[in-house]
């Protein structure tokens, strides 16, 4: 049963690209995010590895205890 029968066909619509600066503010809003997360994910990386050093008595890595 073909189903796109049942719907009428739609006309496409064709949109302008989106403006050069726009384009450049979201890439760099994306990169930021991903910086951002990529930050995060290292220190809890981090913070485990102290733990672990913590309870052992032993130095911790970084400039501060957090």
């Amino acid at each position: 049963m073909n189903l796109s029968s049942l719907a009428p066909a739609a006309n496409r619509v064709q949109t302008d690209q989106m403006p050069l600066p726009l384009r450049v503010c979201a890439i760099i809003a994306g990169l930021g995010g991903a910086g951002m997360i990529l930050r995060q994910i290292l220190d809890l990386r981090r913070q485990r590895r102290n733990l672990k050093h913590w309870e052992k008595d032993e130095p911790l890595e970084g400039d501060v205890w957090d």
